[in-house]
């Protein structure tokens, strides 16, 4: 005889009832989300939002590669079943990059392979096979990014799109391609919660460089999302005593050939002998969004309800 309270065979077993809204987890998409297990990642940031970041990112598994089309044609299917809350795609940006520019006097870097307005927006016409290759991939990843986008916004759901922000119109920008520009509403067709487009600068969230950053989404999410950079003019110093002023460091030092040039210091941090080059230019080392913007991205988008 079975023990008392418990089920014979024949008794049906009562499905568990849903748990309320307030306690069940909530996924946040983050595509192309970078390396998990930050202290101040997004996986923070959702888990006191009582929320789980589900962080897409071949730097994690080598199998998360949306140009993989049964690994995306199966995320796309997830997405479709209402898997997700929210998302955030951040798209990648290097064939876009407006760092892909030979300024004036220099002799070393990667050169454009976009310019500001189709047909060159998709590939300008002298690439060369490996060039033509690496474009093709940036746009199908930049066109994968639009479809998951366009579910979202379809369904009524939270989510972002992050590039750079475009700073001129001869630059290219992967919010002119019309696989994302499609996503902007028409300001004529009066949407309750249209999409556009914000810019906020990422010194303002602990950056140490500027890096103003476009945002596309629900303008319920970005109202008032944006942040643009007060900092003071200083002087910084480059390794042969050469001073310039800015707000911040820049990356990028104008009229300088060779190898990368290593960004400037503050004059009381200058010293003798201090390196003339580095191995990879120093916008490399700027493609992590800073902690405290993870967390208003993160807020934005699950409403800033917070539980700890």
């Amino acid at each position: 005889m079975p023990g008392a309270g418990a089920l014979s065979p024949s008794t049906p077993q009562q499905p568990s009832p849903p748990l309320p809204s307030h306690l069940s987890k909530r996924k946040v998409l983050c595509l192309f989300g970078g390396p998990s297990g930050r202290s101040d990642g997004v996986e923070k940031s959702c888990e006191k939002r009582n929320a789980e970041a589900i962080i897409i990112d071949w730097v994690n598994d080598p199998r998360h590669d949306l140009l993989n089309d049964a690994f995306y044609y199966d995320l796309l299917g997830r997405v479709k079943a209402d898997e997700f809350y929210a998302a955030l795609i951040a798209t990648p940006c290097e064939t876009f990059s407006a760092a892909r520019e030979v300024l004036p006097g220099e002799s070393y870097g990667p050169r454009a392979l976009r310019g500001p307005q189709k047909p060159d927006l998709y590939g300008k016409r002298d690439l060369t096979k490996k060039e033509r290759e690496v474009c093709r991939k940036g746009t199908l990843l930049a066109v994968r990014s639009a479809e998951i986008a366009a579910h979202f916004k379809s369904t009524g759901k939270p989510w972002l799109l992050e590039n750079p922000w475009q700073f001129k119109e001869s630059a290219p920008s992967v919010f002119n391609l019309d696989e994302i520009a499609s996503l902007f509403d028409d300001p004529a067709d009066h949407v309750p919660d249209p999409i556009i487009l914000e810019r906020t600068d990422q010194c303002m969230d602990g950056a140490d460089c500027c890096k103003p950053t476009g945002l596309a989404g629900p303008k319920s999410c970005l109202l008032d999302f944006g942040r643009r950079c007060d900092h003071p003019m200083q002087w910084w110093v480059y390794h042969d005593y050469h001073w310039v002023q800015a707000p911040h460091a820049p990356l990028r030092r104008k009229n300088w050939t060779g190898a990368p040039c290593p960004r400037q210091v503050l004059p009381e941090d200058w010293y003798q002998d201090m390196p003339s080059h580095c191995d990879e230019c120093p916008t490399q080392a700027k493609k992590a969004y800073p902690g405290p913007l993870n967390d208003r991205l993160m807020g934005a988008l699950l409403g800033d309800v917070q539980t700890q």
